[in-house]
């Protein structure tokens, strides 16, 4: 019922299965075919008879190329027939000599005497994902990840920006460090700044513009009138109270950023003929209708949030709903100069953001940025309003029951409809990877299961109600291969939880890289897997943003804040918790003692007391840089011994998420020379050969 049909009874049922199945026979091709190497590019024609005599097909490339060939259907194999009102259909098989290149192209089939009869897309993708040379070859690097909002520094509004990650860049390339991996960087609610959640975006396609650095802007050395703003008593109070904020405070940092913004922008019409209005009527005519749709509902967002009504487009006044109606053209027409206002904030987070990529490809960085693309958006933003035809409306995605959830997880975000996905051709989902893959190294998919399933939940009713609805995993993981190779990005697939085995077997065979914790890392006999049996093509790190840092995991500063929401529903879990907790810690030091990591062997009734000292906190970082994984993050918090994680799973107002600042500038202590001989001793790591290397990847 969700996607479009009415299954009130079982007739009911049969009738709808029934007309989709016959759609599918009344056109002459699918919507799409993906080509895979290494299989038949066998193509499925259909028509109903009397069957035509002379047929002839045609590969039309997407560079300018042509194949074409004659088309006998009595000559072809009959795979399937089937009888619809009384009318005889033929399901036939004819195999393309060869497939063109990997990309995008169109097959069309045409009659002799009337032209084309069909026409569909045509994708070739190739073998695997992007691999740099460098860790093809066997090399094993790191990197730091980052919550980009919880960076601190001296030039900063209260949150991390682009400049922010520049400076960190300029010093982390000098220890070693080839990669900052960061939370999405999506476009979030301008007049909402209570929603910052990064993986409940207002969109997946473009970027959250408080991480604009306004000072590097080049209209501000320009605009005397926002010089004198920013240089004000009142204004440089207000800033470094919000650098001196322990949580960001989103309101207060939107607010000040959107005064400054406003002005230089108002700079920046004053000159329409400049180079840079022009590279801005490129950026506007590139980014097409998406990027108008975008600047409209924030425009519209903005006003009704004045307004009082801040509760996103559903109950926005109906004419206002439909971003193609009468009512929202008019309201183009009476704003266009905030929606104009709206793309050129976009315009700016996208040129500053490509001016760091470029910044850490030049600092010799081999990774750059990595960067996270989220399962979902926001039920109440801008991709669902700008594009309702494809998200599902009246359920949402999330998780079924497992150990850590055992009621399942809902997380609030409207799916898409796999039927409308394939019937566009998936470029939907090909937008959305080259937007985050543009401007970046590699590309983390949260949970990438999400390419052959995903748990829809109905609205009302608990997690435990969902059901499986299945995605063609094939057609999209080839898809990620041809974009990762077009834009010379790495992916790794995010695949904790329930991961079926057709989506491990495919992360391999498309080179896609792993995720591993080493917290969730146990070998058959429930020990600590050891360095040496991590795959090579994974991702390693110690923790993740969904679990509290080292220090917290020791301190059990997580249980306890869990138990202060009422989130352990009797003494029995509770204690199950702690219990697991203190085991989970004697594994970790167990495999520290295998490693020879401390200098002072424990016994197992000390493994079951000692406290987290710089010693064990240092050899827990060594113990995973020692792994045959070819990537290892480490996280900051770890190093400043922070407890509190940056987002509490199943909590929402009542925990800071994604608001948790850390309590050091991060640039400042890479400078420090104890951190100096950290980085050197992982690098070091990195480059060391595993006692008895894994040569496997899967």
């Amino acid at each position: 019922a969700s996607m479009g049909h009415a299954p009130a009874d079982p007739q009911a049922i049969e009738k709808e299965t029934r007309t989709l199945d016959e759609r599918d026979w009344q056109q002459h091709l699918p919507p799409v075919i993906v080509c895979h190497p290494g299989r038949s590019h066998d193509i499925e024609i259909t028509f109903p008879a009397p069957l035509p005599i002379n047929l002839s097909w045609r590969v039309e490339t997407e560079g300018g190329g042509a194949a074409s060939g004659e088309l006998c259907l009595s000559d072809l194999p009959l795979v399937a027939e089937r009888q619809i009102n009384g009318q005889n259909f033929n399901r036939f098989v004819f195999r393309l000599p060869a497939a063109p290149a990997p990309g995008y192209h169109d097959l069309i089939v045409t009659k002799e005497d009337e032209g084309p009869v069909a026409k569909t897309r045509l994708i070739v993708v190739p073998e695997r994902c992007w691999e740099p040379g460098a860790l093809a070859a066997g090399e094993k690097i790191w990197g730091l990840a980052v919550q980009l909002y919880s960076l601190r520094s001296a030039k900063n509004w209260g949150i991390g920006d682009f400049r922010d990650l520049q400076d960190l860049i300029a010093i982390a390339a000098q220890r070693g460090i080839d990669m900052i991996g960061l939370s999405p960087l999506h476009a979030l609610f301008p007049a909402r700044p209570e929603l910052h959640s990064p993986y409940s975006p207002a969109s997946r396609r473009f970027l959250n513009t408080l991480y604009i650095a306004p000072e590097l802007l080049p209209e501000f050395g320009h605009s005397a009138v926002a010089q004198a703003l920013l240089a004000g008593v009142d204004f440089q109070a207000d800033l470094q109270r919000l650098r001196s904020c322990d949580l960001v405070d989103y309101e207060s940092v939107g607010r000040c950023k959107d005064k400054v913004l406003r002005l230089l922008f108002a700079e920046f019409e004053q000159d329409p003929l400049s180079i840079r209005q022009k590279e801005f009527s490129n950026y506007i005519k590139n980014s097409g209708q998406p990027l108008e749709r975008l600047a409209s509902y924030y425009a519209i967002d903005g006003e009704q949030s004045i307004a009082g009504n801040n509760c996103g487009w559903r109950s926005w006044p109906t004419a206002y709903r439909n971003p193609d109606g009468q009512a929202v053209q008019e309201f183009r027409e009476r704003h266009k100069d905030e929606i104009r206002y709206h793309m050129y904030l976009q315009w700016s987070a996208s040129r500053q953001l490509a001016a760091v990529e470029k910044m850490a490809r030049n600092s010799g960085m081999r990774i750059g940025l990595y960067r996270d693309l989220a399962v979902g958006a926001n039920a109440d933003g801008a991709d669902t309003w700008m594009d309702q035809a494809l998200y599902v409306d009246d359920v949402s995605i999330g998780a079924p029951p497992d150990a850590l959830a055992p009621q399942g997880q809902d997380w609030c975000l409207p799916p898409m409809n796999p039927e409308v996905l394939r019937r566009r051709a998936y470029q939907p989902f090909i937008d959305l990877l080259r937007e985050n893959m543009r401007e970046g190294g590699a590309l983390r998919i949260d949970h990438v299961m999400a390419l052959d399933r995903l748990w829809w939940v109905p609205a009302g009713s608990p997690a435990t109600d969902g059901t499986y609805v299945n995605y063609c995993l094939d057609d999209l993981m080839g898809i990620v291969a041809l974009e990762s190779q077009r834009c010379h990005c790495l992916v790794i697939g995010e695949d904790l939880g329930t991961v079926p085995e057709t989506v491990r077997n495919a992360m391999h065979e498309t080179g896609m890289y792993s995720y591993k914790v080493l917290v969730y890392e146990q070998d058959a006999s429930g020990h600590c897997r050891s360095p040496e049996d991590y795959s090579r093509r994974s991702v390693v790190t110690v923790t993740t943003h969904d679990l509290p840092p080292l220090a917290g995991i020791w301190s059990e500063a997580d249980i306890r804040v869990r138990r202060s929401l009422g989130h352990f529903p009797d003494g029995k879990s509770l204690s199950e918790a702690i219990r697991n907790r203190a085991m989970e810690k004697e594994r970790i030091l167990e495999a520290l003692c295998q490693q020879g990591l401390l200098e002072t062997p424990l016994s197992e009734e000390e493994r079951r007391k000692v406290a987290l000292t710089p010693e064990i906190l240092d050899a827990i970082q060594i113990y995973v840089a020692r792994s045959a994984a070819s990537l290892m993050i480490v996280r900051p918090e770890d190093w400043l011994g922070m407890e509190d994680q940056f987002n509490l799973p199943g909590t929402d107002r009542e925990y800071p998420n994604w608001q948790r600042k850390l309590t050091s500038d991060l640039a400042v202590l890479l400078a420090d020379r104890k951190y100096v001989e950290l980085c050197d001793r992982l690098s070091r790591e990195r480059s060391r050969e595993p006692a008895s290397s894994c040569k496997g990847s899967h």
